[in-house]
């Protein structure tokens, strides 16, 4: 039995895309891989961002917090005065 040329280029043709449909299907399945991982990532990302904004509200909360109390001390320092005469005696400026 002889083999023509035609069959040795189908034979060699169905190899080749037999051989390319397995490296295209490899190729998908690892980037579908790669998009599930990167996926993963960027929910992991956006879950620490999201913690990020809440500890710089709590930081902006306390640091607010931190200005009030400082505030009504300076106020306080403002509004009683020590008599000069008399320093254990407060004195309003009222």
């Amino acid at each position: 039995m002889k083999i023509n040329s035609f069959e040795i280029i189908t034979i060699v043709y169905v190899i080749g895309m037999t051989c390319f449909v397995l490296l295209y299907s490899y190729s998908f399945k690892n980037l579908n891989d790669r998009v599930k991982s990167l996926e993963e990532k960027m929910y992991l990302l956006i879950e620490i961002n999201k913690n990020e904004v809440e500890a710089i509200k709590k930081l902006n909360e306390n640091h607010q917090y931190l200005v009030n109390i400082f505030n009504q001390i300076e106020s306080a320092d403002v509004r009683f005065r020590f008599d000069k005469d008399n320093p254990t005696e407060k004195k309003t400026l009222n």
